[in-house]
């Protein structure tokens, strides 16, 4: 695997978990879950999204 392999897989990876986790939190809007539960959600989504953005910076 060349290194614009590797870095492409990772951003795959990375998108995989943002879109996963995007999905858990609509679930948990719509279903009226407790607030502390959502903000955690979102919390956690922001810091995929953030981690997406730096490696898509590093782009060979």
């Amino acid at each position: 695997m060349n290194i614009f392999e590797e870095w492409d897989a990772e951003r795959r990876r990375l998108i995989d978990k943002v879109m996963s986790k995007k999905l858990r939190l609509e679930k948990l809007v719509r279903s009226g879950a407790e607030l502390s539960e959502v903000k955690t959600a979102s919390r956690e989504l922001d810091e995929l999204n953030a981690q997406l953005v730096e490696h898509e910076k590093k782009a060979p």
